[in-house]
């Protein structure tokens, strides 16, 4: 018998919204200024880094569950309010859409996509 298993973990979050402890906002640049906030990306992404195989559940604005992954979550800030967030976190603010997301060249991903695979 040839091939692997492949298991994806969905994560769902509680509702609570937390500032990123020690996010080290040094080692991003601005991709978006918002109306009152400002989206990060990690300045210099590790071609070779490894990520963790699981998605995490972020709304769309038209009420589709939408995912974004460990990749995503590294290397992705907010800056709201004078603290800075995940990009799950952003989310839940109600700072972006995933349609905002894509927009700026963000990946995510179908839920629909995964389940099909």
């Amino acid at each position: 018998m040839s091939g692997g298993i492949s298991l994806v973990f969905f994560v769902i979050g509680c509702n609570r919204i937390e500032p990123v402890d020690n996010p080290r906002s040094e080692l991003f640049n601005v991709l978006h200024e918002g109306d009152n906030f400002t989206f990060l990306i990690r300045t210099n992404i590790d071609p070779n880094a490894l990520y963790y195989s699981y998605a995490v559940i972020i709304q769309g604005p038209d009420g589709q569950n939408r995912i974004i992954g460990d990749y995503e979550m590294r290397n992705y800030l907010v800056q709201y309010e004078d603290e800075y967030y995940d990009i799950l976190s952003g989310s839940k603010l109600h700072l972006y859409t995933t349609d905002d997301l894509i927009e700026w060249g963000v990946y995510v991903g179908s839920v629909d996509k995964l389940k099909n695979r």
